[in-house]
């Protein structure tokens, strides 16, 4: 069982030893909770805000604009990855504040 969904099904805060919890989304498997993510530097959060718009740009783009029905899409593929980069890099940054690191 993952350690960041509850038995009751809400999703935990990411941050070790943090009792938050929010309802279940299906775009989100894991999250920080507010206290937390204030900890985040503001350049990554304005960052992680950018890529996730450029993310949900690049999936949401109308296939018959160059692109093939359920053909993969360069575009989207990079702009999901990124996010993920910076999402796994605000995490890491919010445990380490909370931790006092």
């Amino acid at each position: 069982m993952l350690s960041h969904i509850q038995t009751d099904g809400r999703v935990r805060c990411c941050v070790p030893f943090c009792r938050r919890t929010r309802a279940p989304q299906d775009r989100f498997a894991e999250y920080i909770c507010p206290a937390h993510w204030a900890a985040v530097d503001r350049r990554l959060r304005r960052l992680h805000a950018a890529c996730k718009r450029a993310a949900n740009k690049a999936t949401w783009r109308n296939p018959r604009w160059g692109w093939a029905v359920g053909a993969p899409d360069p575009v989207a593929e990079k702009a999901v990855a990124r996010e993920a980069r910076v999402w796994e890099k605000a995490k890491r940054q919010a445990i380490e504040r909370a931790a006092g690191i």
